[in-house]
């Protein structure tokens, strides 16, 4: 599955870690 988080910053980042260790492919994005 892919996940797009928007919002690179210390949520996102923590959010992006725990989906990518569990197998699911992150793309995080900014303004």
């Amino acid at each position: 599955m892919k996940i797009l988080i928007y919002g690179a910053g210390v949520i996102g980042s923590l959010y992006a870690v725990l989906f990518a260790e569990t197998g699911y492919a992150c793309l995080l994005c900014n303004r």
